[in-house]
């Protein structure tokens, strides 16, 4: 079974970028992610929806 959510490192490993890019985008509000139990997590689904948007 495929993990469904991922960390900042993982998130930013999977998309190619550095964790401080992605958590200046959590900030700004321009990548989908949620808090689980009090720790940021990305939906694997949810990001690659929002990457396949940004490449177009």
């Amino acid at each position: 079974m495929e993990k469904r959510f991922l960390s900042v490192i993982e998130v930013a490993e999977y998309l190619g970028f550095s964790e401080s890019a992605i958590r200046k985008w959590i900030r700004k509000g321009q990548i989908p992610f949620a808090r689980i139990n009090g720790a940021i997590r990305f939906d694997i689904e949810k990001i690659e929806e929002w990457a396949t948007s940004r490449a177009a």
